[in-house]
């Protein structure tokens, strides 16, 4: 999340954020949002709880399955593919499916 947020900042030209929290305020945020927009006022509640969860929650995958079963091969990641390169207007739309 860390090297996300960097990038971000990055592309944006804003400033990094400063300040960490525990992980426990979304969840507390998802408790509260679901009671009180889901249960008191009867609409969909801005933090939903399954996400609160899933943004504290340090996910890992293994693709060597894949790799194993049916001889899959992942791109190297690339570390600044959300920075325009020099030259070019619109880096995010300019490939299929907008990735690079």
């Amino acid at each position: 999340m860390a090297e996300l947020l960097r990038t971000l900042s990055t592309v944006t030209g804003l400033p990094p954020a400063e300040r960490r929290f525990p992980s426990i305020f979304p969840k507390i945020a998802g408790y509260v949002s679901s009671f009180v927009e889901g249960d008191v006022l009867g609409r969909e509640p801005r933090v939903s709880l399954e996400a609160a969860q899933m943004a504290s929650t340090t996910m890992t995958f293994d693709d060597s399955r894949a790799r194993e079963e049916i001889g899959y091969s992942s791109r190297p990641r690339r570390s600044h593919s959300l920075i325009p390169r020099s030259g070019s207007s619109n880096t995010a739309t300019s490939s299929p499916g907008g990735l690079k």
